[in-house]
């Protein structure tokens, strides 16, 4: 190692810096906990989408997508990771995935397209593993210092070792990045697959910048972050802006207002040290519920100078450049808060914000909200319910989300220029979102009964999660959800077990195929913490009941046993008349085994709950 050696930065795309390196990247004893969860995984994800318009854009005919600098120092065999442990591990976790999906269309032998997948296999594993020239197994691509607790965890994903468990938030943390990753790819189609493994390799990009020296790498290190405020990429347009308000020579108490508000505005996407609401997303929404438009990322700053500024145009009405800097201070404000506690926020401290943005997690409906941050609390919750029913309709008819940003505009632009008042915008908006939920209520009637919720790694796909838990939280009321208790985790049981020997025949299965394909079904799959599914191994069915009357979990327990009330009427009594109706028990007598009839109708009965429950009006 040349220590007297230069600081490098050269930009590079992912094949030079994983697919064709075969040098490791080391994770440190001096890197912090691996901290991205679901939430950045969407969002980069959603990024990608955006950027490729949901992967339908050739590959050659996209400009690229720079996900910003990493810090390395040259130790040899290896880079020492000073900076982008967070990226450099989403990457190979999603080499990962894609591999594992490709992998099962690859060794589909009754597909006429097996061998085009097959020849994309080894190109996969080389972003996640070193190879040698005959392809086989030298390491893996990211490593990390054995003082470091979750390093074995992340190895165990990666090299596929079964029975290794989350022991610490890291390992949880990449657990969840890991599957949320691998249900976006799941649910693409094969023409948007082949599209995103061209863009993922060639048009993803990086800054990697290297060091000779621990010494040199934290002094860049240090420039990189802590030395004065970073360029937002909005200040470009704040600069278009007082542009025109200089020339029209506007009194300096308003360009003194001006840079105030907008100083707060930016300062208000700043949660906290460590976290950052993007400037670029949190604008696109803005615009949206504003103009009713969805513009893309790159076309920001095009916006406003089309829309707003024009050189040398005095012509520009310089109190809409005034007032729209107070929207986006007042605006910023809320949306900051929301994005801090979705539970605990002035819009509303309703259950159905932590629906929306914690198991949904549909950033998207922002704009909707936006509209209405300022009226009653009565419309701000009618109007976040049709929200949640909206979004969940995306969700489980296997809708693509990015439909939302091209439908919401239309519903916003529906109401913009009117003079309503907010309970009119608020009756349009609910009537739009109702129509454009009857549209896939159907299909959530026939896909989730049937779907074969397994992802590549065999285990149930995180959707089936969220769509469990949504019921948990907004059929059955189940704060628990929220409020998981400590050294608890919610997981999904397998009602029949996966690992339990059967015979096929007493089960109702006609193959080991159609028993492999029921597993992952809705109907086979429920809630329980950690503690409890781990005590029941592969029990029987028969076995399993007393520990379902005891969990927390109503989904769970209406399984074994029908709810009751002594109440005759009133509320109470119609909560448990619908709960005994859509989650009805399963037991008769002297009951020990789940059948493929039993998943069946438990699918179909939980098909019927969650279309009953977007369409409830």
């Amino acid at each position: 190692m040349d220590v007297q050696g230069e600081i490098r930065s050269e930009m590079k795309n992912l094949t030079e810096i994983l697919l064709n390196n075969n040098k490791t990247f080391h994770i440190p004893d001096f890197q912090r906990d691996f901290v991205w969860t679901s939430e950045q995984a969407l969002e980069l994800f959603r990024d990608f989408e955006e950027d490729t318009n949901g992967f339908q854009i050739e590959t050659s005919n996209l400009p690229g997508y720079l996900l910003g600098n990493i810090v390395l120092i040259d130790a040899g065999n290896k880079w020492l990771v000073v900076d982008g442990q967070q990226r450099l591990t989403t990457l190979t976790l999603t080499f990962k995935a894609l591999y594992e999906v490709v992998k099962k269309k690859a060794y589909d032998l009754e597909s006429p397209d097996h061998t085009r997948w097959l020849k994309r296999l080894g190109d996969l594993e080389k972003g996640f593993y070193k190879l040698d020239d005959a392809g086989e197994f030298l390491g893996l691509k990211i490593t990390h210092e054995s003082t470091l607790p979750f390093g074995e965890y992340y190895k165990s994903l990666i090299r596929d070792i079964e029975n290794i468990k989350p022991k610490v938030q890291s390992d949880e943390n990449i657990e969840e990045v890991y599957n949320t990753i691998l249900d976006k790819i799941q649910d693409l189609e094969e023409n948007q697959l082949i599209r995103f493994i061209a863009y993922l390799r060639t048009k993803v990009k990086l800054i990697v910048t290297t060091a000779p020296s621990e010494a040199k790498a934290f002094q860049l290190f240090e420039v990189l972050n802590d030395r004065g405020r970073s360029l937002e990429p909005l200040d470009l347009v704040k600069n278009r802006f007082l542009k025109q308000l200089n020339f029209a020579e506007y009194h300096k108490t308003d360009i003194e207002e001006f840079n105030s508000n907008w100083s707060g505005f930016i300062n208000n996407l700043q949660i906290t040290k460590n976290r950052k609401i993007n400037s670029s997303t949190f604008m696109k929404h803005f615009i949206s519920a504003e103009f009713g438009e969805n513009i893309k990322q790159e076309k920001l700053f095009d916006f406003f100078h089309k829309n707003n500024i024009k050189d040398q145009s005095p012509k520009v009405n310089t109190n809409e450049i005034l007032s729209m800097s107070r929207k986006l201070l007042s605006v910023s404000e809320l949306y900051k808060e929301i994005e801090k506690s979705p539970m605990d926020n002035p819009f509303s401290c309703h259950q159905n914000m932590f629906i929306l943005f914690k198991i949904l997690r549909l950033k998207q409906m922002h704009p909707l909200l936006i509209i209405f941050y300022e009226s009653n609390q009565d419309i701000k919750d009618r109007v976040l319910d049709a929200a949640v029913r909206y979004g969940a309709s995306i969700l489980f008819s296997y809708t693509q989300t990015n439909t939302i940003e091209r439908e919401l505009p239309i519903l916003i632009n529906k109401i913009l220029d009117k003079k309503f008042s907010d309970e009119e915008k608020a009756n349009v908006v609910l009537n739009e979102l109702n129509k454009l939920i009857e549209r896939r209520r159907k299909l959530i009637e026939t896909i989730i009964p049937t779907k074969d919720f397994a992802n590549a790694r065999g285990t149930a796909q995180m959707k089936a999660v969220d769509m469990l838990k949504f019921i948990e939280l907004y059929f059955n009321n189940n704060t628990s959800i929220i409020t998981v208790p400590r050294g608890k985790r919610i997981s999904v049981e397998h009602i029949l077990s996966r690992s339990l020997k059967i015979n096929l025949k007493e089960y109702g299965f006609k193959s080991d195929e159609e028993h492999q394909d029921y597993l992952n079904r809705i109907g086979n799959l429920t809630l329980l913490y950690n503690v409890e599914n781990s005590g029941l191994g592969n029990s029987t069915f028969g076995e399993k009941i007393n520990a379902y009357k005891k969990t927390d979990f109503m989904i769970t327990k209406t399984i074994v046993e029908k709810v009751k009330t002594s109440i005759k009427s009133g509320k109470t009594a119609e909560n448990v008349a619908l709960i005994n109706k859509y989650q009805p028990n399963y037991v008769t007598k002297d009951k020990k085994i789940w059948s493929k009839k039993d998943i069946d109708r438990r699918g179909q009965n939980i098909a019927k709950l969650v279309s009953y429950l977007v369409s409830k009006k």
